[in-house]
């Protein structure tokens, strides 16, 4: 097969969690499911409010899980609940967002042109950057907006600007889009949009971005069988989609590699926007420490600090930080954190690390700091 077919801490004590391998059986389980989700999620010591039942949804899954740390509002507890689901965390995330928003007398909720954008890059945690951030009760997420023509004036006036957030006055909109960084007409858009808009970029070390976004697509194909009318079975190796097994030589037109190339996009942008305008992010910081990153947000968007560490706790098993409750954690759904699926070879890790190494001491000239992306 063609491989071109693919181009395409709880505060600072953290709370260790490691899943329970006894599983209850089903009826007991379901008949726990449906008491545990009519109860109330509190959240820092605050009660938020009902649970969802959601029991019968694929996408949640409630385990039991071992509490092996100590903190101030789990430390009477021998276990904590962990619920892996997206639409359940959403939607706490939101209740916490209106508990804290309090809207002024007399003002109303209007469709206005965003504030900021987050502007990528994918698999480097640009949706749980966006969805921590709606926390705080003067940010508005709208979701990924697939078309650039929402940012030409007269396509925003032209009645697109429905595709924005409604804020209040005292609100920020903010939208995400993952690969707006790299396409080439973008800075001129956003620059026509609002020249004094702000933006986020999210970017990670480009070899670990590469093997997260290739696991990313095989695992797509594992879950679905058949996409695209191709079998899993012909996913060709990863080593073999971005360096010729032949010459050794990096296939530079691969889709998701030229999306590890930062400082081409980055000198794009600078042309149009200043660099106090776009703030940079290492995705590793992000998820040691969100609460530190995003109380540099607030900072950035010119918001009151909000968020803190309360807000968070650390799930071992998974590596990411989830919503805290009293009762443990609201998660992602189970696939996120996953191992790598896919991995490279020691020999085309070092190819793939020399091709980048330029590109990323150009980027890092270009934004005025420097990541530890040695990789080796």
């Amino acid at each position: 097969m063609n491989a071109s077919v693919f181009s395409n801490t709880v505060n600072k004590s953290t709370v260790n969690f490691v899943e329970n391998e006894k599983r209850s059986g089903d009826s007991g389980t379901n008949s726990n499911r449906n008491r545990e989700e009519s109860q109330s999620v509190q959240y820092g010591g605050h009660q938020i409010g009902k649970g969802v039942n959601e029991s019968n949804s694929k996408k949640d899954m409630y385990n039991s899980d071992t509490h092996e740390g100590k903190d101030n509002t789990l430390r009477n507890s021998n276990t904590t609940k962990v619920i892996y689901s997206v639409d359940i965390l959403i939607k706490e995330l939101k209740k916490i967002h209106d508990n804290l928003y309090k809207k002024r007398e007399n003002d109303t909720c209007k469709i206005r042109p965003a504030s900021c954008v987050i502007i990528g890059i994918a698999k480097s945690g640009t949706q749980e950057l966006l969805n921590f951030l709606s926390i705080h009760p003067n940010v508005v997420q709208k979701h990924n907006l697939p078309n650039p023509n929402l940012f030409d004036k007269n396509s925003y006036l032209d009645r697109r600007k429905e595709k924005m957030p409604c804020t209040y006055s005292d609100q920020i909109g903010i939208v995400k889009t993952d690969y707006f960084f790299f396409r080439e007409e973008m800075p001129d858009k956003f620059y026509k949009f609002n020249k004094k808009l702000k933006m986020i970029l999210l970017v990670r070390e480009p070899v670990e971005r590469l093997i997260s976004a290739y696991s990313f697509t095989y695992l797509q194909k594992k879950q679905h069988k058949l996409v695209f009318n191709y079998r899993l079975e012909d996913v060709p190796e990863i080593d073999s989609v971005f360096v010729d097994q032949q010459n050794g030589r990096v296939k530079t037109n691969q889709f998701d590699l030229t999306h590890s190339v930062y400082d081409l996009a980055m000198e794009r942008y600078l042309k149009y926007f200043s660099r106090d305008q776009i703030l940079v992010i290492e995705s590793s910081e992000f998820r040691k420490d969100p609460a530190a990153v995003l109380q540099r947000v607030e900072q950035f968007l010119g918001l009151k600090h909000v968020i803190k560490d309360d807000y968070f706790a650390y799930n071992k098993n998974k590596h990411f930080h989830c919503l805290k409750t009293l009762q443990g954690m609201v998660c992602y759904g189970s696939d996120r954190g996953r191992a790598k699926l896919k991995d490279i070879t020691p020999e085309t890790r070092r190819t793939l690390h020399a091709y980048f190494k330029p590109h990323n001491e150009r980027f890092f000239e270009l934004i005025g700091k420097r990541f530890n992306w040695t990789g080796l």
